[in-house]
C-alpha cells in the first residue's frame, strides 16, 4: 500500500471518528435539556411501522433524485459511468448543509476527476438538478398553500 493510500485512509477514520464523537455530543446535549418521561411516552406513541416505513421513504427519495441526476448527466454528453454518477451525487449530497453548498462544488469535481466530465457539462446538469428541486418545492408548496387556505376559509 502507498503512503498516499494509507494517509487517505486514516484520513478517513480521523474524520469518521471526529463525526461520531460531534454526533454523541450532540445527542448527549439534547438529552440533557429533555425530560426524559416526556420523551419515553412520546416515543411509545410512535408505530413500530413507522420508522421503517419513513427510512424506506427516504431511500427512495434519494434514489430518485440520483436517477435524475444520472439522467441529466447522460443527456449532456455520452454515457457517464455509474460510479462515477453515484460517488458524485452522494458525495456532494452528503455535504450540502456546507457553507455555499460547498458540495455542489464536489459534484463537479469528482465528475472531472472519475470520468472526465467537463465542467461545462457537469454544470449544466447541476442547475437542471436546482431547477428540478425548484420546481418540487412550488409543487409542494402550493399543495400546502391550497390545504392551508381551504382551512383559513373553512373557519
Amino acid at each position: 500500500m502507498h503512503t498516499i493510500e494509507k494517509r487517505k485512509i486514516a484520513r478517513l477514520y480521523i474524520s469518521t471518528i471526529l463525526i461520531f464523537i460531534a454526533v454523541m455530543a450532540a445527542f448527549f446535549f439534547a438529552t440533557k435539556f429533555v425530560d426524559q418521561d416526556d420523551l419515553s411516552l412520546a416515543l411509545k406513541k410512535i408505530p413500530l411501522w413507522m420508522p421503517p416505513a419513513l427510512l424506506s421513504l427516504s431511500l427512495l427519495n434519494y434514489f430518485s433524485r440520483f436517477i435524475r441526476w444520472k439522467l441529466l448527466l447522460d443527456g449532456n454528453r455520452k454515457k457517464i459511468s455509474n460510479k462515477a454518477a453515484f460517488l458524485s451525487y452522494f458525495s456532494g449530497f452528503s455535504m450540502a448543509a456546507t457553507p455555499g453548498k460547498f458540495g455542489e462544488i464536489v459534484r463537479l469535481w469528482l465528475l472531472e476527476r472519475l470520468d472526465h466530465v467537463p465542467y461545462t457539462t457537469s454544470l449544466s446538469a447541476l442547475i437542471g438538478d436546482r431547477v428540478g428541486d425548484l420546481l418540487a418545492v412550488l409543487i409542494l408548496g402550493s399543495f400546502a398553500f391550497e390545504a392551508v387556505s381551504r382551512h383559513s376559509l373553512a373557519l
